[in-house]
């Protein structure tokens, strides 16, 4: 699969140029589809991060899942790309997060071949080791097509200046991820909660 999937498939399209109403339909409904992404988690940090999506449910009497915040996570992170429009800060911010988590788990840069793992999509369970208690948890989530395109495009532009970065939109979800529940962890869970609980009451 190539990195930039999504890019391919709308140069292609560009190029291929469609003129009949049912190929301009279907690739209207492949525009508005969801990309699905394997993002692989500490145990402690996915627990933290159930918990956290639990807690907001009680308090808002929404439901609210890790999908929900994963996703307010991800728009978080084009909206800081696109108000910052400078690669190069959004490559420093980058690097400095991921040397953070690294340095407090420093599994996650090179998942080891032994890395014991649970497999949860939909909060359900669809792949374990029995009789193993899991090191990592490897979670299946979806982004909107459109947005993941978008994520693209930010890698893409980073790579013409940093051509051996090491993100994915994955990876990148998986730094934000831990990134906010380390926020949580040091004392600033009061202020997060009010900030999504405020942002569920204007829907």
């Amino acid at each position: 699969m190539s990195k930039y999937k999504l890019i391919e498939e709308e140069l292609d399209y560009i190029q291929s140029k469609p003129t009949t109403l049912i190929d301009k339909f279907l690739w209207g409904v492949t525009r508005r589809g969801m990309i699905e992404y394997n993002i692989s988690l500490p145990v402690s940090i996915f627990l933290r991060l159930q918990v956290f999506c639990e807690d907001i449910e009680e308090l808002s009497e929404y439901v609210f899942t890790p999908q929900d915040l994963i996703d307010a996570l991800y728009d978080d992170f084009l909206y800081f790309s696109k108000k910052v429009a400078d690669i190069d800060k959004i490559y420093n911010q980058l690097m400095l997060q991921r040397e953070i988590i690294e340095n407090a788990y420093p599994s996650t840069n090179e998942f080891a071949a032994n890395d014991k793992r649970l497999i949860i999509k939909n909060n359900e369970i669809v792949s374990s080791v029995r009789n193993v208690a899991p090191s990592f948890v490897t979670i299946k989530i979806g982004i909107k097509r459109k947005k993941a395109l978008r994520g693209e495009i930010v890698l893409a532009d980073m790579e013409e200046q940093y051509p051996d970065h090491p993100f994915s939109l994955e990876r990148i979800v998986c730094i934000m991820i831990i990134d906010f529940i380390n926020e949580v962890k040091n004392g600033n869970a009061k202020v997060l909660t009010e900030r999504i609980l405020n942002n569920l009451n204007l829907r």
